[in-house]
């Protein structure tokens, strides 16, 4: 995976918008392997962003 990340960062009228694009493997779980056991759900559960150490955003699903 070359670049997990892709950052863009929009201020305009005193609100930034910032839009990320995240690259990562994700499993359903609902496939099964070679040996017919079910892989397990992996996915992104949680994003948080920082400035400066402090949190600024963070979402949950």
């Amino acid at each position: 995976m070359a670049d997990p990340m892709r950052i863009r960062a929009q201020f305009k009228d005193g609100v930034t918008t910032v839009r990320v694009l995240m690259s990562h493997e994700m499993e359903s779980g609902q496939r099964k392997d070679a040996a017919g056991k079910v892989i397990p759900a992996w996915h992104i559960t949680e994003v948080t962003a920082k400035l400066n150490e402090q949190v600024v955003f963070s979402a949950d699903w």
